[in-house]
């Protein structure tokens, strides 16, 4: 992601992103698999491309649980710095949620007083607990706890049979999925989910949302800021696992990128939400990438009207 600085925030110049699963296999061999390697080195040569066409002031670049679990995570690390030229920074799991609540920060409503902030990753799911402080001219947070769990939707798929994630096996990951948000949350955080906030940034959420608007081309403008209800997740867990893996790889907000992803997505989804009580999420279609650029920014003292650029990449 490549922005410019303006008044109020950034705007968004250039982007790329692509699936590349890069946690496949890691939960059972403990490391980067070949494959993912090289499906992460060709996404990664197409930003460092896309990077050299702007005239790029400051960058950033990071990764996530794949390579703080991997055995050989550093040694991808250096295989990339050396064919790449992009410096990967290893960022653990409070870094990586912070990072996500900077970039959907605007999203909250300022009359929320708790907020739970949820990013459904590849290898694992971060949940973050926010006291919210009526401050002005602003809302000001307070980060009560944050969670990971190794939940994440490539983990979840791995080994399975089409179909294997339906029935019996979704309601479990579901119900380890409540259980370990209800262990991890701060003790005295008690939500009033008719006033308080849930938000959802993830690959799940977004496409969920897309689904339920029946867009036919993915339009991030009708995806940011809307909102699921526990009813909409539901029907749409329901006729996700009718499609089938077939089905759900010809949904064109799904794909077969994400087609054996989204129900192990669902069910994480599924399990914060029986946890926390909230009947509805917002979505958030920004997080991670958002954050990085609004940090740089924040670090370089960049003023609106120059030409230079921020860039960041996960």
């Amino acid at each position: 992601m490549i922005a410019f600085p303006r008044r109020s925030g950034f705007i968004v110049v250039d982007s790329f992103s692509r699936i590349v699963r890069l946690g496949e296999g890691i939960a059972s061999t403990g490391r980067i698999s070949q494959a993912a390697e090289e499906r992460a080195l060709d996404a990664l040569k197409m930003c460092a491309e896309i990077i050299a066409r702007w005239e790029v002031t400051a960058l950033r670049a990071v990764t996530t649980e794949a390579c703080r679990s991997a055995a050989n995570g550093d040694a991808f690390v250096e295989r990339v710095r050396r064919e790449t030229g992009l410096k990967l920074e290893v960022i653990g799991p409070e870094q990586e949620a912070l990072l996500a609540l900077s970039g959907c920060a605007s999203l909250i409503d300022h009359g929320a007083k708790r907020v739970v902030l949820f990013d459904i990753g590849g290898g694992s799911t971060e949940v973050c607990f926010l006291d919210v402080q009526q401050t002005r001219p602003k809302p000001s947070f307070s980060l009560e706890e944050i969670i990971s769990m190794p939940f994440g939707v490539v983990r979840l798929s791995e080994g399975l049979a089409e179909g294997g994630f339906a029935g019996e096996h979704f309601k479990g990951i579901r119900k380890r999925v409540r259980d370990g948000v209800l262990e991890g949350m701060p003790e005295g955080f008690e939500i009033d989910p008719c006033r308080d906030h849930i938000i959802g940034t993830s690959g799940t959420a977004t496409s969920l949302a897309a689904m339920h608007k029946g867009l036919q081309r993915y339009r991030r403008r009708e995806v940011d800021g809307s909102w699921l209800t526990t009813t909409d997740i539901t029907g749409l867990a329901d006729r996700l696992e009718g499609l089938g893996y077939l089905g759900r790889a010809a949904q064109p907000c799904i794909g077969a990128g994400r087609a054996d992803l989204i129900m192990p997505g669902v069910a994480i989804l599924q399990g914060i939400l029986d946890a926390t009580g909230f009947e509805r999420v917002r979505v958030a279609d920004r997080g991670l990438r958002e954050g990085l650029i609004t940090e740089l920014m924040a670090d370089k003292g960049s003023r609106p009207g120059g030409r230079q650029a921020v860039q960041a990449a996960e």
